[in-house]
């Protein structure tokens, strides 16, 4: 709401998921705020697949459309959105983020005039929100400083296993070894990882081969077909690494066709699932030779091999 009021909007919608344990919750809190609200939020729900977060796809949700798919851009929603209408489309990281900045400069939530515009343009040191699960009890959020190393992420939370690896940037994030760069969007997009603020800590028993292969079947299966790279690319992504099972490892022919998709993909469904390939290439090319040979490191796929 208060992003809504920010920005003039006349009407702010909250889409859920129809699985979603929240809606109700959600719905509470806009009856109990009432008339404190500027603009009173709509709460609408959809199908529980993972393509229907797309931000344009999200419009077509809204619209009821019966095909589900990212739209096309130019135009892009600030421009042409909602039934037409210019949409400001946030993510709950975004909103979160916000929330942060606000409660921090402004304890209680109870902004004086102008007040919200100062403490979101502040010049302070900007700080980055992470949420911490895997192989770790409990998950946590963590706000940390932007120039802070993501190690301190780590730092937060108790592992409930051996660490193999991260995958940092949700589901199509860049697995890695290493959790050194810097929290800051910039620096994590330069390693190769995802900046979507998800840190998932993967335990000793996880293989990097098994591990890619699962998250490209994954987008295999979800994308929503509009275009090749991701209706195609994704399958042949996903051939390509069973066939490193039978012996045949061509890592020249996987890094370009991740490339390709990257640069021609219609929506970051199939521009971002080659990343935890190409990372897990880069981090732990080894293992993919070790696979080739019939021998899995981790122990994990000694029944595929």
């Amino acid at each position: 709401a208060t992003v809504g009021n920010l920005v003039g909007a006349e009407d702010v919608v909250v889409l859920l998921h129809e699985d979603s344990p929240v809606v109700g919750r959600v719905e509470a809190a806009i009856e109990e705020l009432g008339e404190r609200l500027a603009v009173t939020p709509q709460v609408a729900v959809g199908p529980a697949v993972y393509r229907a977060g797309d931000p344009t796809a999200a419009l077509e949700v809204l619209e009821g459309a019966d095909r589900i798919e990212p739209r096309r851009q130019p135009p892009s929603p600030a421009s042409h959105g909602l039934y037409g209408r210019p949409t400001a489309v946030h993510s709950v990281r975004t909103l979160l983020q916000a929330r942060a900045t606000l409660q921090r400069e402004l304890p209680g939530l109870s902004p004086s005039d102008g007040a919200v515009e100062e403490a979101l343009e502040g010049d302070g040191a900007p700080s980055r929100l992470f949420s911490v699960t895997g192989y770790v009890g409990p998950p946590a959020v963590v706000e940390i400083s932007a120039d802070e190393s993501l190690s301190t992420v780590r730092a937060t939370v108790t592992p409930t296993d051996g660490v193999q690896m991260a995958c940092v940037g949700g589901i199509f994030g860049g697995l890695t070894d290493t959790l050194g760069p810097q929290a800051s969007a910039e620096a994590v997009t330069d390693t190769g990882l995802g900046a979507t603020g998800g840190v998932e800590i993967l335990g000793t028993d996880r293989c990097p081969v098994a591990e890619t292969g699962e998250r490209v079947q994954f987008a295999a299966e979800e994308n929503s077909g509009r275009c090749v790279p991701g209706r195609e690319g994704t399958q042949q992504l996903a051939e390509l690494l069973r066939k490193v099972y039978a012996g045949e490892f061509d890592e020249k022919k996987i890094r370009e066709l991740a490339r390709v998709m990257r640069r021609s993909a219609n929506c970051q469904l199939g521009a971002t699932a080659p990343r935890p390939v190409t990372t897990a290439l880069d981090r732990f090319g080894a293992q993919f030779h070790d696979h080739a040979d019939g021998h899995c490191p981790s122990g994990v796929c000694s029944d595929n091999l």
